[in-house]
């Protein structure tokens, strides 16, 4: 199956790239058209602790700075870009020490996981990562063709607000708990986030945010995720006192939405009078592109981003 933005990249271009590689060279002209400077497309650099050789999709150096981007072509199948796509670019970033942070294209969206990572990326991957949306709004009108793909994509979606969570003490924890029960009384009422969780000494061991990047469980038939994440020797604070604990579990109710995804002019609407538009992964306008504005532009052998002689 043939993705959409390989005929559009057919169309526009009159060439024809194997899948993906058409929206990464569009990606590269949409970042130079965005940016300036000097963008390449599939370059390599060396890590400087590992030693590999990473493949790069668009390389931009502007303004003394240089960004690792990414870009994936979902649309043939209607996915958006996962967090598992977000934590491979950021896990490349500390290697690239002429790297000052990352850039991600998507022409489906990204996931609300994915969205989180890139938010945290500086304190996780200690550089920055922008999600860029390209999004396609029309391909020729009048003696060309209109390409309209319409994709009506399933989506489940965790409401963590309704969640429930519960720890399971050890048994050391559980003697602890015990003993703080005042006289008299046959329970112990407290209030206790979990945003952290400790090790014997009080330190930080991990974040409920990285602990639960790993994913859930998929929902049961009523719609529930019910799962655990193993925590040995792990605390929680009670009342500023450690207590031991082996596991957190959590009962996650999803709910389902169908939406629908247009690549192209929505037929609902008249016609586009440009091409594309670069936006943030919150909707916000960067650029507008022309179908003519981007033919003005090509991708070398060296796979650099140059303007074609008028």
């Amino acid at each position: 199956m043939t993705s959409p933005i390989d005929a559009i990249y057919r169309e526009i271009f009159g060439t024809t790239e194997k899948s993906g590689t058409a929206f990464e060279k569009i990606a590269a002209i949409g970042s130079y058209l965005l940016k300036r400077g000097e963008v390449v497309h599939n370059s390599h650099l060396r890590g400087e602790h590992s030693k590999s050789s990473y493949q790069i999709d668009v390389l931009q150096k502007t303004g003394g700075s240089t960004t690792f981007g990414e870009a994936k072509d979902y649309s043939e199948r209607g996915a958006k870009v996962g967090r598992p796509d977000l934590q491979k670019l950021g896990g490349a970033l500390p290697d690239l020490a002429e790297v000052d942070g990352g850039e991600f294209w998507s022409v489906t969206g990204f996931t609300g996981p994915a969205i989180k990572y890139a938010n945290a990326a500086k304190e996780i991957a200690g550089k920055p990562i922008e999600l860029r949306a390209l999004n396609f709004e029309a391909i020729k009108n009048g003696a060309g063709i209109v390409m309209t793909v319409i994709i009506n994509a399933t989506l489940v979606i965790p409401e963590l607000q309704r969640a429930r969570w519960s720890v399971t003490f050890t048994e050391e924890g559980e003697k602890k708990l015990k003993k703080s029960i005042p006289p008299g009384e046959d329970r112990l009422d407290f209030k206790q986030g979990l945003e952290e969780f400790f090790d014997a000494k009080g330190q930080v061991m991990i974040s409920l945010f990285d602990l639960t990047s790993k994913g859930y469980v998929a929902p049961e038939v009523d719609g529930v995720a019910r799962g655990s994440f193993s925590l040995p020797d792990a605390y929680i604070k009670v009342n500023e006192d450690l207590v031991g604990i082996t596991e957190l579990k959590y009962e996650i109710p999803f709910r389902t939405e169908i939406k629908q995804i247009i690549i192209g002019d929505d037929p609902k609407q008249p016609p586009s009078n440009y091409l594309m538009s670069i936006e943030t992964h919150e909707g916000d306008l960067l650029k507008k592109i022309s179908e003519q504005e981007l033919k003005k532009y090509s991708i070398d052998a060296g796979g650099k981003v140059t303007k074609k002689h008028q």
